[in-house]
């Protein structure tokens, strides 16, 4: 497996293995994955991305992870919600990785759109880099030579 193939879950450090159902549809509270007292949902918000949303009988509060480019929601060999998800600024390769990886998600709208989004805002191998300009040595002036 490359480096552009891992993708860890919510926990952190953890590998993924391969999703056994990928959890389509749940945008809001209303329309939440129900299991057991948890409820989870992927929130949009344009120009911001995709985040991982969870709330528990035990929270008062909905709890939100960060924004990302573009997040998955699945469930795993033992039946619990797992989250993978794209960063922001990912390269090409791995913005390809991800979209084959969870290809299933591409019929959801959301997902599908976040991904197209992640690839047109993806850094170009014909990206320039800006060179770093000479700076005037320290007390002169910034026009040159007096």
């Amino acid at each position: 497996m490359n480096e552009s193939d891992d993708f860890y879950d919510r926990i952190g450090g953890v590998a993924l293995g391969a999703p056994v159902r990928i959890l389509l549809g749940h945008h809001d509270e209303a329309t939440a994955y129900v299991r057991g007292r948890a409820c989870y949902w992927i929130e949009r918000r344009p120009g911001w991305g995709q985040r991982m949303c969870q709330q528990t009988a035990h929270w008062t509060n909905v709890h939100r992870w960060g924004y990302k480019a573009a997040v998955a929601m699945f469930l795993d060999d033992d039946g619990d919600v797992r989250w993978a998800y794209l960063p922001k600024g990912a390269t090409a390769a791995r913005i390809e990785s991800f979209a084959r990886r969870f290809a299933e998600a591409m019929a959801d709208a959301h997902f599908a759109a976040a991904i197209k989004l992640a690839r047109e805002c993806a850094p170009s191998a014909t990206t320039r880099t800006i060179e770093k300009v000479a700076q005037p040595p320290v007390g002169a002036p910034p026009w040159g030579e007096p």
